[in-house]
């Protein structure tokens, strides 16, 4: 009987889901099949040993991880420094957590048979994973660095394409089978959620819902952004004020601006109040969506199912 193939059926591959899992389980229900008669001792083949799964990359281990701003980063409280090893038939796993000031960095290498995968997570908000599938030549590299774009660079069969966007509900909308393929299992582990998969389509689903319900306002917070380098103070003052009143909404803009201003003082007062909007809040689908909704390039990646 081909083991792996009922494995996954039932929802603990090792390549799937249970890759990820903190204790490895079996589950039987009522539904389930009938076992089947084992061959004679004369027949029966030599089974060749799966892979046990990771134990280090935990919810709950030394290190945790939030979803802020549409990016996964470190949150820098909640971390315990060391480092460990597992090494199993067909499996090599390994993780050390480490601080510099306070700020802790990861560094997670899992290696089996079929797949690697290399982690680097750096406060305040570094990410850069390397993903490949060894039997199918597909390989993912996602880069994830403060103040520019969330990058993700994927080749499979000699060809290579790459895609951008400012979180990575952006990669998700514009390349979600690829995110799914490759960062599934990883990203709902280092969440906590049950499937980071259905949490993106779930944002993506209520932006479209909201696409014909809003009003941007993009002119006023264009000019908001424009007043905040005027040479009078109280003109600053009150661009600064009505900015920080409009919320997410108007996150999308700030940080196109922080991208694009030349002038260093700007800059810093579109920093700050970003940091004003956002202060390190976990992501919630409600929050997701009054923040994509108002961003012009997400809107139409989402509207044309790019990843879908």
């Amino acid at each position: 009987m081909n083991w792996r193939v009922v494995l996954a059926v039932i929802g603990l591959s090792i390549e799937g889901v249970s890759v990820w899992s903190q204790t490895p389980q079996r589950v039987f229900s009522n539904d389930s099949p009938p076992p089947v008669a084992e061959r004679p001792e004369s027949t029966r083949q030599p089974m060749t040993p799966e892979p046990a799964a990771p134990v280090l990359l935990r919810g709950s281990g030394g290190a945790r991880f939030l979803l802020t701003g549409g990016r996964i980063v470190l949150d820098p409280p909640r971390h315990r420094k060391g480092s460990q090893v597992v090494k199993q038939p067909n499996l090599y796993e390994s993780i050390t957590i480490d601080s510099h000031a306070g700020m802790p960095s990861v560094h997670y290498v899992y290696r089996s048979q079929s797949r690697s995968l290399i982690l680097t997570a750096m406060a305040p908000g570094s990410l850069r994973i390397e993903s490949r599938l060894e039997n199918e030549k597909d390989f993912v590299y996602l880069e994830q660095v403060p103040g520019c774009d969330v990058r993700m660079h994927h080749q499979s069969n000699n060809q290579t394409n790459e895609c951008t966007g400012a979180t990575l509900m952006h990669l998700c909308a514009s390349n979600g089978v690829i995110v799914k393929k490759h960062f599934e299992a990883l990203f709902s582990r280092m969440l906590r959620i049950d499937s980071f998969d259905e949490f993106s389509q779930t944002v993506l689903k209520r932006c479209r819902e909201e696409a014909n319900q809003i009003d941007r306002n993009e002119f006023a917070t264009a000019a908001l952004i424009d007043q905040l380098g005027s040479r009078k103070h109280a003109e600053r003052h009150q661009a600064t004020r009505e900015l920080i009143a409009l919320g997410l909404p108007a996150i999308s803009d700030i940080e196109r601006a922080i991208r694009t201003t030349r002038e260093t003082e700007t800059r810093s007062r579109l920093t700050m109040i970003k940091e004003r909007i956002t202060r390190q809040k976990v992501d919630t689908v409600g929050t997701l969506v009054a923040r994509l909704t108002h961003d012009q390039g997400f809107m139409q990646i989402a509207m044309s199912d790019g990843g879908r």
